[in-house]
């Protein structure tokens, strides 16, 4: 199961915001995606740069599905045996 929650940082302490679907003494794995506020440096340019359609708003994290390890080996596996990213080049420019 994946869940998407908002928290915030206090005290060296990670609060969420609202109710965890956990069973007591679950272990959860963590990734940070810092929100940038509207007080951040940038925000007006990079909300009028997506208005204006140059750039696309960040994809949030509860869209991208969870990889599972045996996934991940097997792809680090096939990436290996395809050889070096120059090889790939040099091979696909003599193709053409």
């Amino acid at each position: 199961m994946s869940e998407s929650i908002t928290a915030v940082y206090r005290k060296g302490v990670l609060q969420p915001l609202g109710p965890l679907n956990l069973e007591e003494n679950s272990q959860v794995e963590i990734q940070i995606l810092i929100r940038p506020s509207e007080k951040s440096p940038g925000h007006e340019a990079r909300q009028a740069l997506i208005k204006a359609g140059v750039i696309r708003p960040r994809i949030a994290a509860t869209t991208l599905p969870m990889v599972a390890e045996a996934d991940l080996i097997t792809a680090a596996r096939d990436i290996g045996a395809a050889g070096s990213l120059s090889d790939v080049i040099l091979s696909e420019r003599e193709g053409q």
